[in-house]
């Protein structure tokens, strides 16, 4: 018979798998105009801004689609990690669009209905100093 050996008791060695932390994605508004003024002025911007407050979204500025998408001009949104060094993918351009994007619920015929009436009447009544009532 033999006697018995030691049993073997290995502890398990320590994981050298390295987790890399990503930061949570954010939104970006990119292609903004390059002064307060211009930005002002800028409709989409304006909604981009006043969308992310309403939506309690937060956005912060930077990026460009002119590569990625060079018929875009004026803002659009984009979506990704906050700490990577590659322009984030494209969810939404223009105003309306924006909103859309930031209020992350489909939206109804009703809103869109007001949404395209703002852009193409209101807007431009506003815009030309038009003081007229305005009916629809």
């Amino acid at each position: 018979g033999g006697g018995g050996g030691a049993a073997s008791n290995k502890a398990a060695a320590p994981s050298t798998t390295t987790t890399i932390k990503s930061s949570p994605p954010v939104y970006r508004l990119a292609n903004v105009p390059s002064s307060l003024e211009f930005a002002l002025a800028d409709a989409c911007t304006i909604k981009a801004c006043m969308g992310s407050l309403l939506y309690s979204q937060k956005v912060l500025p930077g990026g460009s689609t002119s590569s990625s998408l060079p018929f875009v001009h004026g803002p659009a949104l984009l979506y990704g990690d906050a700490t990577s060094t590659t322009t984030p993918p494209v969810v939404a351009f223009g105003g309306n669009g924006i909103l859309k994007a930031l209020s992350a619920q489909s939206v109804n015929s009703v809103v869109d209905d007001w949404l395209e009436f703002e852009r193409a009447e209101l807007r431009p009544a506003l815009m030309s100093g038009n003081a007229k009532k305005i009916d629809k």
